[in-house]
């Protein structure tokens, strides 16, 4: 990858000006650096690898060379809008995350679900981590840097025993989908993909603060009609409930087994998967406040 290649596998999208770094600490970073600079709507930050990527809570990770996508992009909201930001913000993570699961299934046959609020997962694993941010300029809305980390080569995802959440890749995805009979596509190229994801964020952005819009997350939504508990970090505070949908502010809707209908917004929680209201947790912990268990962010 280097920025040659980069400018015309894209060269078709109406992006702003492209960045290019082999490496650096994090795309999301350099993205917010730009857009307080006065950068134009869709300039976009790529690099090979990262040495300090951002998730969300403020944890950092390390994106391996050649391994994954990392990248931000940078959106100007528009004036009609900025008022209404604080009521969908999570909206942007979702549009990323919308927009991986598109060219996942639309382009390599690969089924997804969303982990509220910021996962994709592919067959049970995490394949990617978003992290929406706001820029602002005194208490002025200038941009949403939108980040995405996508773990595309075997190569970088770490161990089940060094991530909270099991973690797999598109391409270990795509040997599994043969292996299980299922259509696919063999193989996968990084600028290829990465151009299927911009163009899917760029679709869909229009949509972004319909009604609609929250019914299609809902569409992918893992976990829905099952039992979860969150715990919010730092606190004793402990509640289960069964996953019901989508609040229009991209909270997260469940019913207690009293029949109560609550939220809970992202932020610093976890939620895992329990067999019922009564049960002990079951499978691996998701982290909320994290954007990638180990894996690379930006």
């Amino acid at each position: 990858m280097d920025l040659i290649e980069l400018k015309r596998t894209l060269a078709e999208i109406p992006l702003g000006r492209i960045h290019y770094f082999d490496r650096i600490g994090s795309t999301n970073s350099e993205a917010a650096r730009l857009a307080e600079a006065g950068a134009s709507d869709l300039t976009l930050v790529v690099a090979d690898g990262q040495t300090a990527g951002r998730g969300r809570a403020g944890k950092r990770w390390t994106t391996l060379p050649s391994t994954a996508l990392a990248f931000s992009l940078v959106l100007r909201v528009p004036a009609e809008d900025r008022a209404h930001y604080s009521q969908f913000a999570t909206r942007y993570t979702a549009l990323s995350a919308l927009a991986v699961c598109d060219a996942l299934e639309q382009n390599y046959g690969l089924g997804t679900h969303i982990k509220w609020p910021n996962d994709v997962l592919v067959g049970g694993r995490k394949i990617c981590g978003v992290l929406s941010e706001a820029s602002w300029l005194g208490d002025r809305l200038q941009a949403v840097i939108l980040g995405v980390g996508v773990n595309v080569f075997q190569g970088g995802v770490p161990h089940d025993d060094e991530v909270d959440y099991p973690a797999t890749s598109v391409e270990q995805s795509l040997i599994d989908s043969r292996e299980s009979n299922i259509a696919g596509i063999n193989t996968i190229d990084r600028l290829v993909f990465l151009k299927e994801i911009l163009s899917q964020i760029i679709g869909r952005r229009p949509q972004l603060l319909k009604p609609e819009f929250i019914r299609t997350w809902e569409q992918r939504l893992a976990y829905r009609g099952r039992w979860v508990e969150i715990v919010t970090l730092g606190r004793d505070n402990v509640v289960r409930g069964q996953v019901l949908g989508l609040e229009q502010d991209g909270s997260l809707q469940l019913k207690d087994a009293d029949g109560k209908i609550f939220k809970v917004s992202s932020g610093g929680v976890s939620l895992r998967e329990v067999e019922n209201q009564d049960d002990r947790p079951i499978s691996h912990t998701i982290k909320t406040d994290q954007v990638n268990d180990g894996q690379q962010n930006t």
